[in-house]
């Protein structure tokens, strides 16, 4: 007598399962894993002893999101430590205010030229990452992290749910950036918070979020921004004030810089206490030789 065996049937459900799981093992196995970036492949570090003021670089240095692929090179040149210590760290601006003082003279003034390579496309995380690891090498500099309770300024909305007319979200059919020219009318980069010299003030910038907005206008609001608007996104911006610092005499018919906030961006500053994180120098040495 011939036995036949049978086999009980799998559920649609478990079998779509299967199905899926083999998918996502297939598709694991196809993906490669993205390449951790922890130090450059070379490095040149060079002191800069020309009569140049300028600071050139590859690509922007700010805390902001802006940067161009660079095919894992990194170049700057003409730059003081302290500006490649902000940039390695993200520093905002009143954590560069609170370091910059407890750094060695030589630090702030003598400039650097740094060239350095990496196999691979590094995102501007990366770099940062690689430029800690660089200076730790070279420079032996260690630095640590306190948090203080501190006196900051808490920017809230003027009105509810409405920015000012100088102050708005970003174009969703934009979303890189390449509108030209820019739609605020003046100096309007993308991705940095941009400042042109003189008076008044002018200040303005595409794409960026208000926690950049914030921590930008710290200096000029005298204390730690924090951003509490509760917006998300990034926006559009351009502002125009007189310091508060300023010439009186000076003939300009901008406002000041509190009113400035309200009218153009929408926004008032609040006092409040909030916890910060601080960087503190502990050492630092001359660059070693190439």
């Amino acid at each position: 007598m011939m036995r036949y065996l049978t086999q009980k049937p799998i559920h649609p459900t478990a079998a779509g399962f299967v199905l899926l799981l083999a998918s996502v093992v297939i598709h694991a196995q196809n993906t490669p894993l993205r390449k951790e970036f922890k130090e450059f492949d070379v490095a040149s570090i060079r002191e800069n002893n020309s009569s140049d003021t300028g600071v050139r670089m590859n690509f922007p240095l700010g805390a902001g999101d802006a940067y161009t692929p660079s095919g894992g090179l990194f170049r700057v040149s003409n730059m003081p430590l302290s500006g490649y210590i902000g940039f390695a760290w993200k520093l905002t601006p009143p954590q560069s205010s609170a370091l910059s003082p407890q750094l060695p003279e030589w630090v702030r003034v003598t400039r650097y030229d740094i060239e350095a390579r990496v196999e691979g496309e590094p995102t501007k995380d990366d770099m940062r990452a690689m430029m800690r690891a660089l200076l730790a090498e070279r420079f032996g500099l260690k630095l640590h992290t306190e948090v203080r309770e501190i006196a900051v300024l808490d920017m809230v909305l003027a009105k509810p749910g409405k920015t000012g007319p100088n102050l708005q979200p970003h174009s969703a059919d934009d979303p890189k950036c390449l509108r030209n020219p820019p739609p605020t009318g003046f100096f309007s980069p993308c991705g940095i918070f941009g400042a042109i010299p003189g008076l008044p003030a002018k200040q303005a910038g595409r794409n960026i979020s208000l926690t950049m907005f914030a921590d930008n206008i710290s200096t000029a609001a005298g204390k730690p921004v924090i951003d509490k608007t509760g917006m998300t996104g990034t926006f559009d911006f351009t502002l125009v004030y007189q310091p508060d610092n300023a010439d009186p005499n000076s003939d300009s018919t901008a406002p000041g810089f509190l009113r400035a906030l309200s009218d153009q961006a929408g926004v008032k500053l609040v006092p409040a206490k909030s916890p910060a994180v601080f960087y503190i120098f502990d050492h630092i040495d001359r660059p070693s030789s190439n």
